[in-house]
């Protein structure tokens, strides 16, 4: 888990809380999820089954479905209380330790089944981890891309469970223009 120091402001819009609070419910129901108002790509699991999402990670979101991505991710972490490597900023000399791809890959893993069970579409949490593993050099390399595309083609070979599954929701572009 990253240290609180760089949640710097907290978002009260209250649209803004509302519709964080819905996402957030629907991959858990006792999920509290909030914005924080910092231009660097960041997520967080904090005590007590909370998330706080950077406003820089949000603008970079694509669509609802990569953000309950995010926040189920991190829902996982805090559950098995594991620190995320993917958000995570290290200098040269840190590198995360040879345990974290295993934590990677269980909260990715426990991810998929809260969004499946939500209704969204898990493989858009995979693309957008490979998106941002491609953009952000400086995170540690011992869970790679390679890991992200074997996880996807895992995910493609199952059989997905649902047919109509939730992509975008217009809240959802509303909200990402003001963060912007």
């Amino acid at each position: 888990m990253l240290p609180l120091a760089w949640f710097v402001l907290l978002l009260q819009d209250q649209a803004t809380v509302d519709y964080l609070s819905r996402v957030g419910h629907k991959v858990s129901r006792s999920a509290e999820v909030r914005f924080v108002n910092d231009a660097d790509i960041r997520a967080a699991a904090l005590p007590g089954d909370r998330v706080e999402v950077s406003t820089g990670l949000f603008a970079r979101l694509q669509n609802e479905a990569e953000l309950a991505g995010v926040i189920a991710h991190e829902l996982a972490h805090g559950a098995a209380r594991t620190q995320c490597i993917r958000f995570e900023h290290v200098g040269p000399q840190e590198v995360g330790s040879q345990d974290d791809r295993p934590n990677e890959a269980k909260a990715d893993q426990t991810a998929i089944q809260a969004l499946t069970k939500a209704g969204y579409n898990p493989m858009a949490m995979l693309e957008f981890f490979s998106k941002y593993r491609r953009a952000a050099t400086d995170l540690p390399q011992n869970y790679s891309a390679e890991d992200l595309l074997l996880e996807k083609l895992e995910l493609e070979a199952t059989d997905h469970p649902l047919k109509d599954v939730i992509i975008n929701t217009p809240e959802f572009e509303r909200i990402h223009e003001s963060v912007k």
